[in-house]
């Protein structure tokens, strides 16, 4: 009986070893990329700029693939896209600026890659300015080269793990907030 107490604890003790070095490995590539930087900031800068300006077909292009199957498929998305950058224009809403106030951060899972891009922006309708900090979250197979992006002003936790379960938990996502100028 001692025996098995000793085997079960080694058991045991790798096991937690093991989550332990699965953990730490989902943390350490969340270390900046300077060329990935580049790409996923440019690919945002261009989703974004794409929306405010009425390219249906970019914003699609990088645009998550599973958004569109929600969505019933990729042409009731870009209707759906459609619909909404009309409004945008009919109400004058303009893109005046984006930065990204922070890095993107990436992690790499056995499968995925992630990445978090924090975004400022500042829209404009008439006199009036509305100051915006998101971020848009950036998902790519490992064999893959083209990121596709999910805007994170309605992620959570929960969201991004029920739909991306390697997804590391515990990760702190930046604060989403709106203020008007």
């Amino acid at each position: 009986m001692n025996k098995d107490f000793r085997v079960l604890a080694v058991v045991l003790g790798v096991v937690a070893i093991v989550g332990q070095l699965l953990a730490g490995a989902a943390r350490a590539s969340e270390q900046v990329q300077p060329e990935a930087m580049e790409v996923v900031q440019r690919d945002v800068r261009q989703a974004l700029e794409a929306f405010y300006a009425g390219d249906v077909d970019t914003v699609v292009m990088l645009t998550f693939p599973a958004v569109s199957q929600a969505a019933g498929g990729v042409e009731s998305l870009r209707a759906t896209m459609q619909t909404a950058m009309y409004q945008i224009r009919r109400l004058g809403i303009k893109l005046d600026s984006l930065t990204f106030p922070e890095a993107p951060r990436f992690v790499q899972t056995r499968d995925h890659e992630y990445v978090v891009v924090p975004t400022r922006t500042v829209l404009s309708s008439g006199t009036q300015r509305v100051e915006n900090y998101g971020f848009q979250f950036g998902i790519r197979d490992l064999d893959s080269r083209q990121w596709t992006y999910l805007d994170g002003v309605r992620l959570s936790e929960g969201v991004v793990h029920e739909m991306f379960p390697d997804f590391p938990t515990g990760f702190r996502f930046p604060t989403v907030s709106k203020k008007r100028l």
